[in-house]
């Protein structure tokens, strides 16, 4: 099974559609569990639902308490919304904040994740659902169902330590502290209110756009800055990136840059890497810190 699978329980699946510590609640559930506990509901974003009939609705009223409410957004087709729906007010639910992501009018059995690299789910005839993206499967249910020797307690582990090492990455990123020592080390002007500034990391055709969730900028100086981040995509450590900064749609400035240090997070799912960047004056630099500024602000 892939590893962005998570068995936790025998009819209930996480599956991780993310791309960084950026995304909070890019995680998929299938099926429900009465060992779910609050730190892996609150960032189940999307929840889908094969067949409502066969759905225990005691367990799914507790699987959903710790979702923040109107975050609780449940994927399948509207003759399952219905039962799914009436059903959850039968146990006491208040279904005003439920959210309920239509199919695709297109294809009426595929439905799109909204994150960055474009999940789909497609729903059969059969019942099956297959979780899709850039045409690699990731989860077929009923493929998953017959497979049924997982290590349920050792799922578990592995999923709260890789949610654990995500916040811990999240919140390390988006220090404030770090934006500090890089205002003391180079001298940048504020950013204007207005501008609106997006970074992105790229290598060959892979563009990554980066979050302030996802990175950060280490041992500051006039003439080079190092970056950290993490991405679930591959990259080629030793090999070259480019650093791009926009100003409202347009590139303001790009910087070369080596990839000196790649590590894995969680095993064909997380990476981590550091990134040295060398600038030829203090104004290049400024560029970055202003950039920075304006993403955390």
């Amino acid at each position: 099974m892939d590893r962005r699978v998570f068995q936790i329980d025998r009819n209930c699946f996480i599956i991780y559609t993310g791309q960084s510590s950026a995304d909070d609640c890019s995680f998929l559930r299938i099926g429900n569990s009465d060992v779910l506990d609050k730190n892996i509901q609150s960032r189940v974003g999307f929840i889908v639902i094969p067949d409502a009939s066969k759905i225990d609705y005691s367990k799914e009223k507790q699987n959903i308490r710790f979702t923040p409410e109107n975050m609780v957004h449940y994927i399948c087709n509207r003759e399952n919304q219905d039962i799914l729906f009436q059903s959850l007010k039968d146990q006491g639910v208040d279904t005003t904040h439920l959210y309920h992501k239509d199919l695709s009018k297109d294809l009426d059995n595929v439905s799109r994740i909204e994150n960055k690299k474009h999940f789909f789910t497609i729903f059969y005839e059969n019942k099956n659902v297959k979780i899709v993206s850039e045409e690699v499967i990731y989860f077929d249910l009923f493929a998953a169902a017959k497979s049924s020797g997982a290590d349920f307690s050792a799922e578990r582990a592995r999923l709260e330590a890789f949610i654990n090492k995500m916040e811990e990455l999240k919140e390390l990123n988006r220090n404030r502290a770090h934006l500090k020592k890089l205002a003391q080390s180079i001298s940048a002007k504020e950013p204007d209110k207005d501008s609106k500034y997006t970074l992105f990391l790229i290598q060959d055709k892979l563009y990554i756009p980066l979050n302030v969730k996802m990175f950060r900028y280490v041992n500051p100086t006039t003439s080079g800055i190092r970056l950290i981040c993490n991405s679930s995509f591959r990259l080629y450590t030793g090999g070259e990136a480019a650093l791009v900064v926009l100003l409202n749609g347009k590139e303001d400035a790009s910087f070369k840059g080596t990839i000196t240090e790649g590590s894995v997070v969680e095993s064909e799912i997380l990476y981590d890497y550091k990134i040295d960047f060398t600038f030829k004056d203090n104004p290049e630099a400024a560029d970055i810190v202003t950039s920075y500024k304006s993403l955390f602000n």
